[in-house]
């Protein structure tokens, strides 16, 4: 039984007289039919308080008899009335009241409470609603929905004995169907936000609204008012989310909704119309594009390849007028496009590869540049320890006397300028590494709005790559340095070795090795001595000198050998 038949009926047999049904109250008249109070009043009154307050209700009920007050029953969430004095009264104006007197029942329903906290509006006179509300202008029906919580289930809860019907959003549901509200599972925001991204709505902030709300299914099974209006709706919707610019406005005089759009295709199209004036032939066309368009998938290319083909699709110039088929042209444009995007993004990802094996030669580059430098120092203190020392130690066959103080000055100087080149080796290495590092995020940076986030990063692994370049680069970088500072400090350490070895010998042997490294003089012959007889008493003949050899002229005065100084004090005793 319907709610309203119980508060009629709820102490006597009651008719209806009028009722009015819209979105905010409901009114109804009943006449008292017979003036004796039912026995189970009390637990009839039980049952519909308990109903009342499960579904939000608030209802005030007003007793109206010709003899005496009128008094008044409330019922809500919130407060009751006292049944018992109810009760009284009613039975003290029937006592007073004539035969043919007529009482009044006048019953009133509020259901903002109901719309407040569970997104519902109930439908108490279904036929009555349908005429006060959605026989209306489309701007009051548009106003009554915006009372809703769009990002909750809309329901409209009927409690006529009715199909329900409705779209993903709002419902038309028959109490006896009512299983409670569901969790939406379209994503609002995020299909407005995909809008503003290509679409200009100048009534954003107003109409919160998307074209889902109003694709009503099954569509055969709802009342023909609501179909008309939703459909009027879903058109216009269609295009505020397809078109380029547009705008919802109400004619002041007739208070219709007019929408101002334009469309920008291959053609050109702008248009003024009535949204009450729309033809809904296109309507299915439009939303199957719609859908496409807002579904999976590159939203920016779709829409920009949908415009352009529905541009020329057009009848009349007019959106709401498109050819049947227009959605396959779309596709097959769609496919088309799409092979042409398979050919680029082989060609980006070809030239992201070229890029990174030029990288990996870079960063070898890098290292090779560093080794030659290293070869080149090489080199150098190579053939001047040869030109230097080597052939000394050759030409006097000792190493003795072939550090000097000034060459071994000359020697720590060219360490120490290779030294001071391998720093600006280094240096110029760690730099270079840098630079090569940033060259990966700058080229990923480059293809961000070309290539999906995730596959740009399966093509450039940064870290990755950073990591690989960073190893390689650092390993050779340390093993050259270690071999070249190894290399300057053997070199110093033999050339010191040298100068000390040289500084610390004796000086017998000092002037030994000197006189060993100078060319020896040809000594001239001398006569040998005369065996003497038997020694005979005669005088003793003075010794004649010896000629002393002359040494060949020297640069510098050389010291005489030790062992022919001793011959000649030899012969000067004898």
């Amino acid at each position: 039984m319907n709610i309203v038949s119980k508060i009629a009926d709820l102490f006597m047999p009651s008719q209806e007289v009028s009722s009015c049904d819209n979105f905010h109250l409901f009114k109804a008249e009943y006449r008292i039919l017979e003036t004796t109070i039912h026995q189970d009043y009390s637990q009839r009154v039980e049952e519909l308080t308990n109903e009342v307050i499960a579904n939000n209700l608030d209802i005030e009920i007003d007793f109206k008899f010709e003899t005496c007050d009128s008094f008044t029953l409330l019922i809500s969430p919130e407060y009751c009335s006292d049944l018992q004095q109810v009760k009284d009264k009613i039975d003290n104006a029937i006592q007073f009241s004539e035969t043919d007197d007529t009482i009044i029942i006048c019953i009133s329903i509020d259901k903002k409470i109901a719309l407040d906290k569970d997104n519902k509006i109930h439908i108490f006179n279904f036929d009555n609603f349908i005429k006060n509300v959605f026989g209306a202008n489309v701007s009051s029906i548009l106003t009554y929905l915006n009372c809703f919580d769009l990002h909750k289930e809309l329901l409209f809860n009927v409690w006529d004995d009715i199909n329900s019907f409705g779209s993903e959003t709002i419902k038309f549901v028959s109490q006896k169907d009512l299983v409670g509200s569901n969790t939406l599972s379209i994503a609002r925001d995020s299909i407005i936000s995909k809008r503003n991204k290509s679409c200009h709505f100048i009534n954003d902030s107003q109409y919160k609204f998307i074209p889902d709300d109003f694709f009503l299914s099954p569509s055969g099974s709802c009342h023909s008012d609501i179909k008309n209006a939703f459909d009027s709706l879903l058109t216009a919707f269609l295009i505020v989310y397809l078109a380029d610019t547009s705008e919802i406005s109400v004619e002041n005089d007739s208070n219709d909704l007019y929408i101002d759009y334009k469309f920008k295709g291959y053609r050109l199209i702008s248009e003024v119309i009535a949204i009450k004036d729309m033809s809904n032939n296109s309507t299915s066309e439009l939303f199957d594009i719609y859908k496409w368009v807002y579904n999976s998938g590159n939203f920016i290319d779709k829409i920009g390849l949908a415009r352009n083909i529905i541009s020329i699709h057009m009848v009349d110039k007019s959106m709401t007028s498109i050819n049947h088929g227009t959605l396959k042209s779309i596709e097959s444009g769609y496919d088309i496009y799409l092979k042409d995007n398979v050919k680029q993004y082989i060609e980006i990802k070809n030239k992201i590869s070229e890029f990174l094996v030029g990288q990996s030669d870079k960063a070898s580059d890098i290292t090779k540049n560093m080794f030659s430098t290293f070869k080149t120092s090489f080199w150098s203190i190579i053939t001047f320890f040869i030109s230097v020392f080597l052939i000394k130690i050759i030409t006097s066959n000792s190493y003795r006397g072939t550090v000097t103080l000034e060459t071994l000055v000359v020697t720590l100087v060219f360490i120490l300028f290779s030294v001071v080149y391998w720093y600006f080796t280094n240096k110029e290495v760690l730099e270079e590494k840098d630079r090569l590092l940033s060259r990966y995020d700058t080229i990923k940076n480059r293809y961000k709005d070309l290539l999906n986030e995730d596959d740009l990063n399966n093509i450039i692994n940064t870290e990755k790559l950073k990591a690989d370049d960073t190893a390689y680069i650092e390993s050779r970088r340390k093993r050259f340095s270690i071999i070249w500072n190894s290399f300057n400090a053997v070199i110093a350490i033999v050339v010191l070795g040298l100068f000390c070895l040289d500084n610390n010998m004796s000086p017998s042997n000092k002037l030994e090795e000197e006189v060993k490294a100078q060319p020896q003089p040809q000594p001239q012959p001398q006569p040998q001595p005369q065996p003497q007889p038997q020694p005979q008493p005669q005088p003793q003949p003075q010794p004649q000198p010896q000629p002393q050899p002359q040494p060949q002229p020297q640069p510098q005065p050389q010291p005489q050998n030790t062992k022919q100084k001793l011959q000649n004090q030899d012969l000067n005793t004898n």
